[in-house]
């Protein structure tokens, strides 16, 4: 697969779910860097990487990309906190060891509906500039 952009930290998420909405802004007041991007697992740009890169995309989790490299579940907290900028790395170092949480992921992930509402997906972003979204790409 050759990309004609670089390749970006792609966070997908799950556009209806409040959690998922209430996280990525979180995580973009935080990420000073722009080191991450953002787009929901039912975007076109979602089901152009799963189709080109031959890598299913979780229906109901949240994932990381980087490339054709895919993360998801529990390990995508912790991913996604490494690539912010001081504290968060040390709290993502610190998480990774709490046990029993791909058990709480899975439990969260199967009530997110009811515990966090479904909503309309995101429309605007809650910081104002574009980097936020992943750049289109040709294949």
């Amino acid at each position: 697969m050759a990309y004609d952009t670089p390749m970006e930290w792609v966070l997908l998420y799950d556009g209806p779910c409040g959690l998922c909405q209430a996280s990525v802004q979180w995580l973009m007041r935080r990420d000073r860097h722009q080191v991450l991007r953002y787009t929901s697992l039912q975007s076109v740009w979602a089901a152009e990487w799963s189709a080109h890169s031959g890598v299913a995309l979780p229906a109901d989790s949240v994932a990381i990309v980087f490339g054709n490299r895919l993360w998801q579940g529990p390990e995508v907290l912790w991913k996604s906190l490494e690539l912010l900028p001081a504290p968060w790395p040390t709290f993502a170092r610190i998480g990774r060891l709490v046990p029993g949480q791909k058990k709480m992921y899975r439990w969260l992930a199967r009530h997110r509906y009811t515990l966090f509402g479904k909503k309309e997906p995101l429309t605007t972003c809650p910081v104002p500039s574009s980097w936020h979204e992943p750049r289109p790409h040709s294949y």
